[in-house]
């Protein structure tokens, strides 16, 4: 299995188990959150917009290299284009098993 499948499969695991958070309520809820992923085609302002409040909260973002239709349907979330992950030993997981994040600084 190929570091993408895996980060796929991970990202399935995090939302099969609930253990994430979309939309406002990301936004919301940064304290709760330990990592955010994002889409590659999200736009420049709502990624700026991320950004900025996840830097408030020392929260860690990352730009996924798939595209929010596969994003949406993983997560089966219509018009998602980032997610928070909410625990910390999956997001380790998620960390280890995908080499292809885009650290945003």
């Amino acid at each position: 299995m190929d570091e993408r499948q895996k980060a796929i499969n991970t990202i399935g695991m995090i939302v099969k188990s609930n253990n994430f958070i979309y939309g406002e309520r990301l936004l919301e809820n940064l304290d709760k959150v330990f990592l955010i992923i994002v889409a590659s085609d999200i736009s420049l302002n709502s990624l700026k917009r991320i950004k900025n409040k996840a830097n408030n909260n020392n929260t860690e973002v990352s730009v996924l290299n798939i595209n929010s239709k596969e994003l949406e349907f993983i997560s089966k979330v219509k018009n998602i284009k980032a997610m928070g992950i909410t625990n910390n030993e999956l997001k380790k997981l998620l960390d280890k098993n995908i080499s292809f994040l885009i650290n945003l600084e």
